[in-house]
């Protein structure tokens, strides 16, 4: 027998094989909305005790990283991706720009699985921005770069399309004159 789970964790129409799959969907979307409000009143209680910015943000990794696992377990491989996504992006605040890298590079593997192209694109220029900005590898940054501004003009973005180029343009602008 088959399902039709809709709510806002889900894809409208999006198949559901079992029953125990339709409750692990309703048992996530309870979680994630408790959890949202859990956020809300431990952020609101860290502000309030003046704990250093470092510490909120390492409990948000973490927290990042314990949904991963679950979105692994159900299968959910869109939230994966988002997942990897902010939990480099927090590395990346930290000034771990390896590991945010590399994470980056986990959620381009999803998005290129699933076809979320727009998604590739973006990550991709993130990571270019980094090499760039981070790491001052300013020709492996390009390459990443270019990938992403060749998914925008294929989309027709145009606004991205401009955006990549004045990134490139700035970038190319550091790079060091050949003699």
């Amino acid at each position: 027998m088959q399902l039709y789970q809709k709510s806002s964790n889900f894809d409208e129409g999006v198949k559901v094989r079992t029953w125990e799959e339709a409750a692990r969907g309703f048992q996530y979307a309870t979680n994630m909305a408790r959890f949202t409000q859990l956020r809300a009143i431990k952020s609101k209680f860290q502000k309030e005790c003046n704990l250093p910015e470092d510490l909120r943000t390492q409990d948000t990794f973490l927290l990042h990283k314990k949904n991963l696992e679950f979105f692994k377990l159900i299968n959910d491989v869109r939230s994966q991706a988002e997942t990897l996504r902010e939990m480099a992006s927090i590395q990346a605040e930290q000034g771990n720009i390896d590991n945010a890298i590399t994470l980056y590079k986990q959620s381009i593997v999803i998005y290129e699985n699933t076809s979320n192209i727009q998604r590739k694109a973006e990550t991709l220029t993130m990571i270019g921005k980094l090499l760039a900005n981070e790491k001052r590898d300013i020709t492996t940054a390009l390459k990443y770069l270019q990938d992403s501004l060749a998914i925008y003009q294929q989309l027709h973005y145009q606004e991205e399309v401009e955006t990549v180029r004045g990134i490139i343009t700035n970038i190319e602008e550091q790079k060091p004159k050949s003699p």
